[in-house]
């Protein structure tokens, strides 16, 4: 589904990230893992629009992506989520929903018919991915600001949902939240996993990466030096290396 070649995104003589090649397939879940400043974040900038590449390429079912923005990579089935809650944070939940669902679908904002009913339409297909992804509908109505730190992650992640995506790039999704959340949270990202769409995760927390994840692609210095299932990857000596400085021991 995803494919990325050589990609290479370099700052000066900075290498964020260099000639990293990995794919991510149909209805699979992938973790992108590495020490702080291995290029985790900024491989998901490339992939979804917001930083272009110094040089290589990105395809997406086959399709040259490379070139596209924020918005055409958003378009084609690329959704994406930040390590802080992006959200209209004075709005409702509701609110947040609607802007959504415009952004991945301008049409929604032109489509003939009562805006009535077509406000009824969003706001029983809004209320129905709330509760997909644990947060009661009955929030609805609250602001953001009001949610806690779990439901607000829970909601960026609704907000990526928003008109079916076939990919959905996460940046750390479960920051702040407690052990009985996350695991919640690995139930959920199951579940999305269940609907079909794929996942390419960045996350620190291993327990709920191993309970998530069919492939793990390991970043070092901008460079990809470990791809596989999690268990090889997190017993992998060079990964140890990297994160440990040469310890015995797991990952994680």
């Amino acid at each position: 589904m995803l494919e990325l070649f050589d990609v290479c995104r370099y700052y000066g003589g900075i290498k964020a990230v260099d000639q990293v090649s990995f794919a991510v397939g149909n209805q699979e879940v992938v973790g992108l893992i590495g020490p702080n400043g291995s290029g985790k974040t900024t491989c998901l900038d490339l992939i979804s629009g917001v930083t272009p590449l110094t040089s290589g390429t990105i395809r997406f079912k086959g399709q040259d992506i490379t070139h596209f923005n924020a918005t055409q990579v958003a378009r084609i089935g690329i959704r994406r989520t930040f390590q802080t809650t992006s959200l209209f944070k004075d709005c409702t939940v509701l609110e947040n929903m609607f802007i959504a669902s415009h952004l991945a679908d301008r049409r929604s904002l032109f489509r003939p018919g009562s805006l009535r009913l077509e406000r009824r339409r969003l706001e029983q297909s809004a209320r129905d991915l709330l509760d997909f992804v644990g947060i009661p509908p009955s929030y609805g109505g609250r602001a953001v600001g009001e949610l806690s730190t779990a439901d607000q992650r829970r909601l960026m992640v609704a907000l990526a949902l928003v008109n079916q995506p076939s990919l959905i790039l996460l940046d750390e999704p479960s920051a702040g939240m407690i052990v009985s959340e996350r695991d919640e949270f690995s139930r959920l990202l199951l579940k999305i996993k269940e609907r079909g769409i794929s996942i390419l995760i960045v996350e620190h927390h291993m327990r709920l990466l191993s309970q998530v994840c069919d492939r793990m692609v390991v970043l070092n210095f901008g460079r990809v030096i470990a791809n596989g299932p999690p268990e090889a990857v997190q017993r992998d000596p060079v990964v140890m290396e990297a994160y440990l400085g040469g310890s015995n021991h797991a990952v994680g």
